[in-house]
């Protein structure tokens, strides 16, 4: 699940809930071909009742292979990122849906949230805002819908990334990258690992994912595949979620290099 910022936010009387999710303004920027399928990505957020809120929408038309959606919610005012994850699409209806639990930490504000998709060399991506505002509940009433949110809470510590990912230099491909998680819990767990691209303006220009499975207290190390990429230098994210879609690992952001193949 999605990583959260720690700050104190007040409560008052429960007369009204004033947790405001605006309408969201949808978008989308696609790659287009010739004779090629033109894809627009939707993406909103909603809060049917604090703390959980949903982030859903389409791609259309539905992708052609197994995809997924990755999402950044970031504060509009100091641009700092307070929760990133992605959701598979549905490859019938192109429909996604991630639900999290909001944090208390989160200022009052204004937040930008993003979302991008990439898959066969197509890609698409949107935009929207919402504020959020202060809860306006007693604090036993929050205390009650905090308690029907635990099992939603990411449990970041459950993985960890034990180098940053290394180019490995493989015979007749390219790209792989070295990458090794550690499962902390005394229990197998299977993830998925997203690693995902940008380039220099910030754009999202490739994305991979990978099934990992651990063994209790052991650690697994698997290649990422990164295909067809100009050599160059890229800012890379790599993150991992559970089969239900919570975060096991904090993000980790590092900048990757495809080298040039003579």
């Amino acid at each position: 699940m999605a990583q959260t910022r720690a700050s104190a936010l007040s409560l008052a009387a429960v007369a009204v809930l004033a947790i405001a999710i605006s309408p969201p303004m949808q978008g989308g920027v696609v790659n287009s071909f010739a004779n090629a399928p033109f894809y627009t990505l939707v993406i909103q957020a909603t809060m049917p009742i604090y703390p959980l809120m949903i982030i859903n929408g389409t791609l259309t038309p539905p992708p052609p292979v197994s995809s997924n959606v990755t999402w950044t919610m970031k504060d509009s005012t100091t641009g700092e990122v307070v929760s990133t994850a992605s959701s598979l699409v549905n490859s019938t209806t192109g429909t996604y849906r991630y639900t999290l639990c909001a944090d208390v930490a989160w200022p009052v504000g204004g937040y930008t949230l993003v979302g991008e998709w990439a898959s066969a060399g197509f890609s698409a991506n949107a935009t929207t805002t919402f504020n959020y505002g202060a809860p306006i509940a007693a604090a036993a009433a929050l205390n009650g819908a905090s308690a029907a949110c635990a099992p939603l809470v990411p449990k970041t510590n459950d993985w960890k990334l034990l180098d940053t990912p290394n180019y490995v230099s493989t015979a007749g491909q390219c790209c792989g990258y070295n990458i090794t998680f550690r499962n902390d819990l005394n229990e197998s767990v299977t993830g998925t690992v997203n690693l995902v691209l940008r380039n220099g303006l910030d754009q999202t220009v490739y994305m991979t994912t990978m099934t990992v499975h651990i063994g209790p207290a052991f650690y697994a190390s698997q290649y990422g595949w990164v295909s067809g990429m100009p050599a160059g230098t890229y800012y890379a994210t790599i993150f991992a979620v559970s089969s239900s879609g919570c975060a096991i690992a904090s993000s980790k952001s590092f900048v990757l290099t495809v080298p040039a193949r003579g």
